[in-house]
């Protein structure tokens, strides 16, 4: 879901490092406008990451939301990620303190429901800030089973 690259800044002035924080590619313009001594647009969405790079702080935002297309939307904090896959009603639950790889999904285990229900409130939150009108459920969602294509037919 795109929470996991690395986002890599170098050159004159920007010291070695490695930082957690929760950041993503919208923050790129800001970071890149405070580094040049540019002043940052006011309707940019993204943070400036220079407090970090400088290490004056450690993080600019408690929660990340990413979303891509219609077909998936996700939001996380320093320790949980919700993965929500609209079109066939599915979601995803990962620990991401005991399992950063996320290999166990869990989100069938009823003790995860109210954390599953918070997340999903913060995920809405960040769409009504954005303006993101997807909905997080279809109302006939399709068949989420992958059928890998016939050996010899892939076209």
């Amino acid at each position: 879901a795109g929470m996991k690259a690395p986002l890599v800044f170098c050159g004159p002035g920007v010291p070695r490092g490695r930082s957690q924080a929760l950041v993503y590619l919208y923050d790129i313009l800001p970071t890149v406008c405070d580094l040049a001594g540019v002043k940052i647009p006011a309707d940019e969405d993204g943070r400036s990451l220079t407090p970090i790079i400088a290490g004056k702080e450690t993080k600019v935002r408690d929660t990340l939301f990413t979303a891509y297309r219609d077909v998936q939307r996700s939001v996380r904090d320093d320790r949980w990620k919700l993965i929500r896959y609209p079109k066939i009603d599915r979601a995803q639950l990962f620990d991401l303190q005991s399992d950063p790889d996320e290999i166990h999904d869990l989100s069938s285990d009823p003790a995860q429901a109210e954390r599953i229900a918070r997340l999903t409130r913060l995920m809405q939150e960040w769409q009504n800030k954005y303006g993101d009108a997807a909905p997080l459920q279809a109302a006939n969602p399709a068949d989420g089973k992958f059928t890998p294509p016939a050996s010899g037919n892939r076209n």
